[in-house]
């Protein structure tokens, strides 16, 4: 089981896309974030081992964000 983590500041979409993937066989969605900086606390503890993120939140973006995931666990290198 793939398990992945969602950071997507559209609440509808965020919903949408969880279901989705855990829906689809062999993946599970373990968490989801809607802002980068509170997808910084939770994403180290969910241990996904793929994030979907948005490039376009609000406060900091999504590609800054990807740079601190990787100095502060395995996710995203």
């Amino acid at each position: 089981m793939t398990k992945v983590a969602i950071v997507e500041d559209n609440p509808m979409l965020r919903q949408y896309l969880a279901e989705l993937i855990s829906a689809t066989a062999d993946y599970d969605c373990v968490g989801t974030c809607g802002s980068a900086e509170e997808a910084m606390v939770k994403i180290p503890k969910y241990k996904p081992a793929v994030v979907l993120m948005d490039i376009h939140l609000p406060g900091e973006s999504g590609i800054p964000a990807r740079r601190i995931f990787a100095k502060r666990c395995r996710v995203c290198r």
